[in-house]
């Protein structure tokens, strides 16, 4: 898998990405690894990150990148958001 450059993320995606919403408190930009978004009177914080180049240990990696990213956020992670990709072997 090949990651975007930032150049790519901020002239392609991010001028595509729809209705800006007031909930979303940190949305997606460069340098950000979790988003926060306020549901009703609390705040949601979210994270996935898609492992690649990993074959042992990879199930750590997965709940470990992504918890490191949330807790750094300040929040206890409690919640797993799992990103799946193929290589092609379908």
């Amino acid at each position: 898998m090949v990651k975007l450059s930032n150049d790519v993320l901020r002239r392609i995606v991010f001028t595509h990405l729809g209705v800006e919403d007031a909930d979303v408190i940190v949305g997606p930009r460069v340098g950000e690894d979790a988003a926060i978004v306020r549901v009703g009177d609390k705040y949601l914080v979210m994270h996935t990150d898609p492992i690649t180049g990993a074959v042992e240990g990879i199930g750590w990696f997965a709940i470990n990148i992504v918890a490191n990213d949330i807790a750094v956020r300040g929040v206890k992670p409690r919640w797993f958001l799992l990103t799946i990709t193929t290589t092609g072997y379908w």
